[in-house]
């Protein structure tokens, strides 16, 4: 096993086009009374040597504390670069972090103010000693952008804030279908008003996102090269390795709202070459190396 030292570090990748949150990032995660920088890992997808360049010319100039940040650029000129390969990205993030603690987040996310705090606080070694067993769950919201005006709301960085952002229809929770609880089993009505960490019941689909010891953790499932079962499958394997899932409730993540690339709006429209068909096949091939696989989840994703 790699040696690990003490502290949290925030894992996320992005393309060029979501770099601008990467500020949002580094000003969130930060002791909220020190001011003092936490460890930031991101990895970068560049299709092209004119992104590569531009993602290190952002990082060198714009960025307020760059000592804080390691960074890579990946890119595959033998793979198809019209896709984004997530969980490559994810898994080259895991490989750069040095921390005991490690927060899984996408691109588009930004995390509360105090939730850096909150790890590395007199709570740190329990986290550390139960991190063996249990993720952490960090509940997602999703910030919307006003029709009239185009303008986003300010992110919320703490739980009061977002309850009220809320309250105003600036923020809302994720809504799943019902055969298909990605984000359900977080049991949001119950997150706000709970102000003690909590245990959740664990089912197939639900796809979190984790805080994790990268000692006892597995890695993502790289053939995922695109958006569809990467997180599920993830999360599964977790829970065949006895993970149980609590969920923070204090803490959270902010989805920062974004134009949807080419890409993905190929995959909704159903003209995207990663088929649906393809994607079956590689889920049964993922669960035949597993100790055990759930059962319906063909007839809950057929399901509309």
């Amino acid at each position: 096993t790699r040696p690990l030292k003490k502290g949290a570090t925030y894992v996320t990748h992005m393309s060029a086009g979501r770099i601008s949150n990467l500020r949002r990032v580094l000003q969130a995660w930060r002791d909220p009374t020190s001011g003092d920088p936490g460890p930031v890992v991101v990895v970068f997808f560049a299709p092209s040597a004119n992104d590569t360049q531009a993602i290190i010319d952002h990082v060198q100039s714009d960025l307020l504390h760059p000592q804080q940040l390691a960074y890579t650029i990946y890119s595959n000129p033998s793979g198809d670069l019209r896709y984004y390969p997530i969980n490559i990205l994810r898994n080259i993030g895991l490989a750069h972090v040095q921390t005991e603690l490690c927060v899984l987040a996408d691109g588009d996310m930004v995390p509360d103010h105090h939730l850096y705090a909150y790890l590395t606080s007199d709570k740190y070694t329990g986290f550390v000693e139960q991190s063996r067993t249990t993720a952490l769950v960090l509940p997602v919201f999703f910030l919307n952008r006003n029709e009239e005006t185009g303008e986003v709301p300010p992110v919320p960085t703490n739980k009061g804030a977002l309850l009220r952002a809320m309250s105003k229809g600036e923020i809302k929770a994720p809504l799943d279908h019902p055969r298909r609880p990605h984000h359900f089993l977080t049991d949001y009505n119950r997150w706000q008003g709970d102000d003690r960490d909590y245990f959740i019941r664990y089912r197939f689909w639900y796809e979190p996102y984790t805080i994790l010891n990268p000692r006892w953790m597995p890695f993502f499932d790289q053939r995922f090269i695109y958006y569809g079962f990467d997180k599920v499958t993830f999360a599964w394997a977790l829970h065949c390795r006895g993970f149980r899932f609590q969920v923070l409730a204090e803490h959270f993540l902010v989805h920062y709202p974004h134009e949807r690339d080419t890409s993905w709006q190929k995959e909704e429209d159903g003209t995207a070459a990663w088929k649906a068909e393809q994607l079956l096949k590689l889920v049964d091939a993922f669960f035949s190396e597993m100790p055990s696989s759930p059962w319906g989840w063909r007839s809950d994703w057929a399901a509309t």
